[in-house]
């Protein structure tokens, strides 16, 4: 199994009122929080999906251009898929069997969240998404043979994560609250 790690930061902020993945959590921009944790679990290459590239720039992180701007986080994670599925099919050696995705905002993920996460995946997992009291889509490790199902599901203009989680046999796995307490408005880095 190898393991490639995007983080999704091409959301619109818009309760946020600028730019989530820029956001200073504990000295370092929420987006550095969350490509930190998933290097440190073993994601290789990880990259940003969306979002302004120069703007990002001071994250040195490659930026991959979303390939659907404005369609939300199942736009996002195609474009993550699509990226490992082009990438492994130009450098054969190590291609990317599954993609860590995780949104910008989540400035508690660690390494162990990561790695509790990668030891659910078995050859034949689809997917894998994080549980607390609820399923937590915002954080996910997808099989790159994923993408075709999503494709055809987004063509129809599927675009609910929920929805596109219904296609697969999902395997969840109990990750601490606190870990995946996002950050959407202004009030939420105070807490």
């Amino acid at each position: 199994m190898h393991v490639a790690g995007a983080v999704l930061a091409g959301g619109q902020s818009r309760r946020m009122g600028r730019t989530k993945a820029l956001i200073d959590v504990g000295g370092q921009p929420m987006a550095t929080h969350v490509a930190i944790a998933l290097a440190a679990a073993g994601c290789r290459d990880v990259v940003l999906v969306g979002g302004d590239p120069i703007e990002l720039g001071s994250l040195k992180l490659a930026v991959i251009a979303d390939k659907y701007p404005g369609e939300g986080p199942v736009g996002g994670v195609l474009t993550a898929l699509h990226h490992y599925q082009h990438h492994s099919q130009h450098h054969r050696i190590g291609a990317a069997t599954h993609v860590v995705i995780a949104a910008c905002d989540l400035p508690g993920l660690t390494a162990g969240a990561v790695h509790q996460m990668l030891g659910a995946v078995t050859a034949a997992t689809d997917v894998v998404v994080a549980m607390t009291d609820r399923l937590e889509p915002a954080f996910a490790v997808w099989n790159v043979q994923t993408i075709d199902p999503i494709e055809a599901a987004f063509e129809t203009g599927i675009r609910a994560m929920h929805d596109v989680l219904s296609l697969f046999e999902v395997v969840t796995v109990a990750i601490d609250p606190d870990e995946m307490r996002n950050i959407n408005r202004p009030e939420d880095l105070l807490r």
